[in-house]
């Protein structure tokens, strides 16, 4: 048929910009379309209600431990906005917490962001906040 191409079950399927003029469809295939659609648009629901009570976690990659951690598991400097895991930050693999005390242990008291977004380091210095929330963390209820 003109204006027409069959679907994966060889049933027509109108092209954009023609008309249903001409095309016979039975009460089967009508009764088929709204039970196809009553599926997906449960399906969709289905998917949402689950989305909405987990919620969606957007993730950021820790240069210190190489994970996609999610957002709020992360420490952002006030320095330069880039994040660390809160793990890292707590010395949990040695990171940010471990750096910023071994600087201090070598005197250097001016740290600087060690993120790298290319083909250099960050470099931006730490803000006084940024090293003493990484040496003394806020403990998590």
């Amino acid at each position: 048929m003109d204006g027409e191409d069959p679907d994966a079950e060889g049933r027509p399927l109108l092209r954009a910009g023609s008309s249903t003029a001409g095309v016979g469809s039975s009460s089967d295939d009508a009764t088929s379309d709204t039970s196809r659609t009553a599926r997906l648009l449960s399906s969709i629901s289905n998917v949402y209600e689950k989305v909405g009570k987990q919620g969606v976690r957007e993730k950021f990659y820790c240069h210190i431990c190489f994970e996609n951690v999610p957002r709020d598991q992360g420490y952002q400097l006030e320095a330069c906005n880039h994040r660390f895991c809160r793990d890292c930050n707590e010395g949990g693999c040695g990171g940010l917490k471990s750096y910023v005390s071994h600087k201090i242990s070598e005197g250097q008291i001016y740290m600087r962001c060690f993120h790298n977004s290319g083909s250099m380091p960050c470099r931006v210095e730490f803000t006084t906040r940024d090293i003493q929330v990484t040496l003394c963390p806020t403990p998590t209820p």
